[in-house]
């Protein structure tokens, strides 16, 4: 009986304790109503952040409780309209204003969060905290900015992600120091899917975005709890934080009964996953009216139950008997394993079609490459045919020269040697026909021309008329060549006549005698 007396006091204890994160603190309206002043002890000798947020409706009460020369109202509405983005307290080490003071009479307060970040979190220069409001903010998240959400009162987040993939990111029921570290030592509040769209509500002061792959993703926040139309979402009791140890975040805001839910258009397959640190009350689950109750033990955060149902229309309910009774139910339809399969064959098309890319630009740069290599084939070939094509009319061009040098100079020898025949039958025949002959010799001549005369005159004048044309066309031919011995040859012969002067000159000569020889008497 007295270990039972003292672990129920030690519960309670830890109820009104404010929650310890290890690198960060939150408090709530009731752990400011119980002492005047009280030191902030993390934050004496290192230097600490401190975020506030409260309802317009508590600002008043705010006015009177100072955190060293400034006022909590006064932190609270240090939020950017429009963003909603925070602008963090900074107190110094050993400044002497590290003590929350409360001048309110008998130390009362209204709802507020106060979040306390030590140095040595990690994040602690790079992470930004957002406030929602009553009306929706859009704010950009990215994995090179931790985001943390802080408020007084419930919110919703949706958002859709615009670049790379959120398959590794998930929400942490905390600030941003328990982002890779989890003093709480329970599961994420929600591990984003492959899914583009998003959402989920916080029945809760603080929530902690976080990715460790490449993300860009708009989020829109916004006060308030909304009906989840997302397949795969989260709920939790009020004020949950996920402290093994059953602290809460407290408000006058929130009721003892949280209930929550869920319609689906047609009946669906619903997968539960339950985490209980319960007392001895019990979560109730309600699909299409049949109820089942999820009981935990208390202390056990870690304490896991699960069930499946079809239904169309959830009812969630959590009525719990005292504060240190908190839960988180994950909630997965089976829309959500369908969506998935398609994302994935969706995925794999994709990659099929990268690859293909991929095969295809391979493809065509080997076939570049290998035109490039034919090319580079061809013209060392063409090189190559045209150096021995060159090489071979070299060899005909020589050897033809060759021969026509040599056919030449016969020719040449040739000619010469009819040139001087001719030119020797020519002085013959002039001196034959410039000599005079006696009585025998003109009978003998007279009976010889009488019988061949006649007959031969015009074919031997013939045959040498065509002798010289044909000897005049040779020397043309050869006449570059054969200029100068023509030239010597002339000048032997004296003047050498054409062939018309040489034809008239033997039929006036062969005349002339056969005119005496046929007057000469018998």
């Amino acid at each position: 009986m007295f270990s039972q007396l003292v672990f129920f006091a030690g519960l309670c204890f830890t109820a009104n304790a404010f929650v310890n994160y290890g690198d960060s603190a939150l408090y709530d309206e009731y752990d400011l109503s119980l002492y005047k002043s009280f030191p902030l002890a993390e934050c004496l000798a290192a230097s600490c952040k401190v975020y506030v947020s409260a309802p317009e409706s508590s600002l008043p009460a705010l006015e009177k409780v100072f955190l060293g020369d400034t006022t909590l109202a006064a932190l609270a509405r240090e939020s950017n309209a429009t963003s909603g983005l925070k602008t963090p307290y900074n107190l110094k080490a050993y400044s002497g204003k590290n003590f929350i003071t409360n001048l309110n009479f008998k130390f009362a307060t209204a709802p507020v969060a106060v979040y306390i970040v030590y140095q040595r979190a990690a994040f602690y220069s790079t992470a930004l905290v957002y406030e929602p409001s009553s009306a929706p903010l859009s704010v950009q998240w990215s994995n090179s900015s931790t985001l943390t959400l802080l408020s007084a009162t419930n919110f919703t987040v949706t958002g859709a992600v615009k670049q790379g993939s959120l398959a590794r990111g998930r929400v942490l029921a905390g600030g941003y120091d328990v982002a890779t570290k989890s003093f709480v030592k329970t599961p994420a509040l929600y591990e984003f899917s492959i899914d583009k769209s998003f959402g989920f509500s916080v029945y809760g002061p603080l929530a902690t975005l976080y990715s460790s792959q490449s993300i860009e993703a708009e989020l829109t926040i916004q006060n308030g709890v909304q009906e989840s139309t997302f397949s795969r979402t989260f709920f939790t009791s009020a004020g949950y934080t996920g402290a093994i140890s059953g602290q809460i975040y407290r408000s006058s805001l929130y009721s003892k009964t949280v209930q929550y839910k869920i319609s689906y258009e047609k009946t669906t397959k619903v997968h539960f996953k339950a985490y209980l640190n319960t007392f001895a009350d019990s979560v109730e689950v309600s699909v299409d009216g049949e109820t089942t109750s999820l009981r935990g033990t208390l202390g056990l955060a870690s304490y896991l139950q699960r069930f499946s149902a079809s239904g169309k229309d959830i009812v969630i309910t959590f009525a719990k008997s005292s504060d240190y009774s908190t839960f988180l139910l994950h909630v997965a339809s089976e829309i959500v394993l369908d969506h998935v399969k398609e994302k994935i064959g969706e995925k794999v098309e994709e990659i099929k079609e990268k690859v293909a890319e991929k095969i295809a630009d391979k493809i065509a740069e080997a076939k570049e490459a290998l035109k490039e290599k034919v090319e580079e084939i061809k013209d060392k070939l063409k090189e190559k045919i045209q150096e021995k094509v060159d090489e071979k009319v070299d060899e005909a061009k020589e050897a033809l020269q060759e021969k026509v040098e040599k056919e030449v100079e016969e020719k040449k020898e040739e000619i010469e040697s009819k040139i001087e025949d001719v030119a020797e039958k020519l002085k013959d025949a002039l001196s034959k026909a410039t000599a005079k002959p006696d009585s025998a010799e003109v009978d003998e001549i007279k009976d010889a021309l009488k019988e061949k005369i006649g007959e031969q005159v015009e074919e031997k004048a013939e045959e040498v008329e065509e002798k010289i044309e044909e000897t005049q066309e040779k020397i043309e031919e050869a006449k570059e060549e054969v200029q100068d011995k023509i030239d010597d040859l002339r000048n032997k012969v004296t003047v050498l006549p054409d062939s018309s002067e040489i034809k008239e000159a033997l039929k006036k000569k062969l005349e002339d005698r056969i005119g005496k020889v046929t007057r000469r008497p018998n």
